[in-house]
């Protein structure tokens, strides 16, 4: 995102739209004519996604110079995991 000079909320909010929206759904469905999903476990992670997701709120409250921080903490934690 540094290329077209986003700053990090930006940049957080623009890849949720383009990773969800087309090839999520997508998948979803492929998988689920395949007989690969279960709709019972799915649905409970997705109300428990959704109500996640309001930690977002958060996020575009904090000072994007904080946020980088911690999205670069937490990016070296899984990177040493």
């Amino acid at each position: 995102m540094l290329l077209v000079g986003f700053i990090q909320q930006q940049a957080q909010g623009t890849t949720m739209i383009f990773l969800t929206a087309p090839s999520g759904l997508l998948a979803a469905i492929t998988y689920f004519q395949s007989g690969y999903a279960d709709l019972k476990i799915a649905a409970i992670l997705g109300i428990r996604f959704f109500f996640g997701a309001f930690l977002s709120k958060v996020a575009t409250k904090v000072p994007n110079t904080v946020l980088k921080k911690v999205f670069g903490l937490a990016r070296l934690l899984v990177a040493a995991y």
